[in-house]
């Protein structure tokens, strides 16, 4: 993050508004009236600015009526391959995130890769990666924000060094003459 001297703004990775969001929701917990204004201040400013990255990036999306044949074949496969419970079911790591059984795992890659390489599935398949692309490239460019900074002074007595680094560049430190 870098401070735009001539003005207040900071530029931002647009990327990092996502990790400022969860440091200020961290936050929450600290006590005092000024502290508390910084606080929501930012975080309505944060998520606000958040809101129209997503909106941006639902747009860059496929629409999902696009790619049912994909994910369908895709999810067969993962299926397929998964370890299985004792009554066949398939193991879950994760919500959408299939244990894929190691001692199939190379078939499975192999599978995978000519299904979505198949005349069938290649055009979706090119879809998701140029979106994966154009998003990544998006959350990698710069926006502004204008913070609401805090003096040092009004800063909580039990902030954490971990919790205080991550809004450094909102501090405005009084030197006294």
């Amino acid at each position: 993050m870098t401070l735009k001297t001539s003005s207040n703004p900071m530029t931002l990775k647009r990327a990092e508004v996502f990790q400022l969001i969860n440091h200020f929701r961290n936050l929450g917990k600290y006590k005092g009236e000024k502290f508390a204004a910084f606080f929501s201040k930012n975080l309505h400013r944060l998520d606000s600015k958040m809101k129209s990255i997503n909106k941006h990036i639902d747009n860059l999306r496929p629409a999902p009526e696009e790619l049912k044949a994909f994910a369908d074949a895709e999810e067969k496969l993962f299926v397929e391959y998964a370890k299985k419970t004792l009554d066949g079911s398939p193991v879950m790591k994760g919500p959408n995130s299939y244990d894929i059984d190691p001692g199939r795992k190379t078939e499975f890659d192999t599978k995978l890769k000519e299904m979505r390489e198949s005349d069938e599935h290649k055009d979706a398949w090119d879809r998701i990666e140029r979106f994966q692309k154009e998003q990544t490239e998006y959350l990698d460019g710069e926006t502004d924000f204008e913070p609401h900074r805090i003096y040092d002074e009004f800063l909580p007595e039990d902030l954490t060094g971990n919790d205080r680094y991550p809004i450094e560049d909102f501090i405005i430190e009084r030197i006294d003459d």
